[in-house]
């Protein structure tokens, strides 16, 4: 029979790795999942989905219509630290733009330019060529997702399968 304090420092240490999980998948691997699909007027539509990649809920749900081309745009701006220090960042947005001149967003932000100029050409080509397949853009973070399961499962395997050693008198 095992000795009390060691189930009970066992079951704490994977509820807090089990809460830990949860916590990243809930707070650290949101996203928005885009769907773009042609239409026969040379233009396409693409829904956005916002959502919590730990319960899968939709939070927002936009559809943008008439889109006649996609384009990145190169986004040069300073930050300021709480310190007050300044630093001059660069990252890269992605832009949809209707047949009435509209630019929208599609996805998140990125730091790397052939990443967006790759979906760009992606909308593009769905535009010129109409009758091919829709494309679909996963914007969730991988890594968090990753993360948040392995610290779950860690935190079942310390809680359930770790065994100690016992010394018998």
């Amino acid at each position: 029979m095992k000795n009390l304090p060691d189930v009970l420092l066992r079951l704490f240490f994977g509820g807090a790795l089990f809460a830990l999980g949860i916590a990243i998948l809930q707070y650290g691997s949101g996203g928005s999942i885009v769907n773009c699909q042609a239409t026969q007027s040379k233009t396409a539509s693409c829904t956005t989905t916002e959502r919590l990649a730990f319960s899968q809920e939709i939070i927002e749900e936009k559809t943008i219509d008439n889109i006649a081309q996609g384009k990145v745009a190169i986004i040069n701006a300073t930050r300021s630290d709480v310190d007050g220090t300044a630093q001059d960042i660069q990252f890269f947005r992605v832009l949809v733009v209707t047949r009435k001149g509209v630019s929208y967003q599609i996805g998140q932000d990125g730091k790397d330019p052939a990443e967006a100029e790759a979906v760009a050409e992606k909308i593009n080509f769905l535009i010129q060529n109409p009758n091919t397949s829709p494309i679909q853009l996963d914007y969730s973070s991988k890594t968090m997702n990753w993360l948040g399961w392995g610290a779950i499962a860690l935190g079942v395997i310390v809680s359930l399968f770790m065994r100690t050693e016992q010394r018998s008198i």
